[in-house]
């Protein structure tokens, strides 16, 4: 997680300094490119927190990640589907 958000600082900080400079078309495209950037890190930054306290509270139940009615995702060749295994095996005994 440091290393990303170092590497969103970097973006920015470079973003801020190309479009600072206002030196040739090169320089303020780049700056653009690398504003894009930190926006796409920062958005899956705050994506991968929000997966990471999710895993880290299914771990915590008493009956771990894999308790019944826990909420699966599996991956098939035609996308991603997410199913809600209590829907599958029956209601919890």
């Amino acid at each position: 997680m440091r290393w990303l958000l170092g590497a969103t600082v970097a973006c920015i900080a470079g973003a801020a300094v190309l479009l600072a400079l206002k030196g040739s078309q090169i320089m303020t495209a780049a700056g653009i490119v690398l504003g894009g950037t930190a926006f796409v890190l920062v958005l899956s930054a705050g994506f991968y927190a929000v997966g990471r306290s999710e895993d880290r509270e299914r771990a915590a139940r008493p009956g771990g990640p894999n308790e019944p009615g826990a909420l699966t995702l599996s991956l098939n060749p035609f996308g991603t589907t997410a199913c809600i295994r209590e829907c599958l095996e029956g209601p919890p005994n």
